[in-house]
């Protein structure tokens, strides 16, 4: 499956283009125009998923996320939890969801196979499912509300 938020999803993702942009631009205003460029840098860099085409593989063995043609394989034993959201699905590397959960956890769009992406999750990260308030998992075998 490829994932390109920029093709896919173009207001999101030059909205947030522009937000660093702009944000770069503050900095070069405050401090100087290496620093501005800098900053352009660091979050041209920490927002390539939405610019750049991602391809994801789900297999037996985990997730194969590829960028620029380099490939980098996560273990389904890596990931505690999963939260189910509306346009894709959040592996996260903790049982309990926190906000700094979410910074470390792997975003994956569904694209067209949402019930295939969510079926893997459900087989290989289960039962160590993540409860958070807008979705209900299963966690240790049990549901919770």
């Amino acid at each position: 499956m490829r994932s390109w938020p920029l093709r896919d999803m173009p207001r999101r993702a030059v909205g947030l283009l522009l937000a660093a942009v702009l944000l770069a631009a503050l900095v070069a205003w405050l401090h100087s125009w290496w620093a501005g460029l800098a900053a352009l840098a660091v979050l041209l860099v920490a927002t390539c998923r939405v610019w750049a085409p991602v391809a994801y593989r789900l297999g037996p063995q985990g997730v194969v996320q590829s960028l620029f043609g380099h490939g980098r394989r996560t273990l389904w034993s890596e990931y505690r939890g999963f939260e189910i959201l509306d346009e894709g699905i959040l592996l996260t590397d903790t049982a309990e969801l926190t906000p700094l959960g979410r910074v470390t956890s792997l975003y994956i769009p569904y694209g067209a196979q949402r019930e295939a992406i969510i079926a893997l999750a459900d087989y290989y990260v289960s039962p160590h499912a993540v409860q958070s308030d807008s979705t209900l998992r299963r966690i240790s075998g049990s549901t919770r509300a």
